[in-house]
This record gives C-alpha cells, structure tokens and sequence, in this order.
C-alpha cells in the first residue's frame, strides 16, 4: 500500500533523510537524475539533458513513485522505485537497480539553499 503524501511528510517517514534534501540518481556515462522531494508531496526533478518537472510523489517503505498528473491525451504518468532510503545518511552511497532494470548510484545529498 503507498500512503499518501500528507502521511508521509517528516524525516522519519518512508523518505527519511531524503525528503528536504536532494535525492541522486548517477547513471555513469548517461548522466545523473535528481529529485528534490518536498513534503507538499511535490518533487522536482532534474534529467540528464537538463529538462526540469514538477511532479507528484507517494511513497511507503518499499516503494516510491513520481505521478505526472495526466496529459492532453488524459493517461497518467508515473514511475516507482525501491525506496532504498531506510537508515541512510546524508551523503552515503549505495547501488540498486532501477525499474527499467538498470544499475544506479544513489545518494541523498544536501539540498542548495
């Protein structure tokens, strides 16, 4: 079951250190993803080439998903991840494999203020 973002807001949720910093995602030669999950339960995101968006989040302690709210053409989009985050602290690394199945640093990193 995913909570609900206003379930989900504090450090000791499902996001811990995560939320209020930036989450990386380094993907060696194809560049890194970032995501700074905010507890309104919005999240921006930060792509390899530089396109920026705004988006939904929910997570739980497996899971964590970013939810585009629906398009012109109405269909939802959205992404999950392992949420990996438990008992991390800020500026560890780990790897994990992602959805489409490829490895992927991580670390949570002080957000810029």
């Amino acid at each position: 079951m995913i909570t609900a973002p206003s379930l989900a807001v504090t450090k000791s949720g499902p996001l811990g250190l995560a939320l209020g910093n930036v989450l990386v995602g380094d993907y060696g030669s194809e560049g890194k993803v970032t995501a700074a999950f905010d507890a309104d339960g919005t999240v921006g995101m930060t792509f390899p080439d530089g396109t920026k968006r705004r988006q939904a989040w929910v997570a739980d302690a497996n899971y964590f998903c970013m939810i585009v709210k629906p398009g012109a053409d109405g269909k939802m989009d959205y992404r999950c991840e392992r949420n990996m985050t438990a008992g991390k602290k800020l500026g560890q690394t780990w790897q994990q494999v992602d959805s489409e199945g490829k490895t992927v640093t991580i670390s949570i990193q002080p957000r810029p203020r």
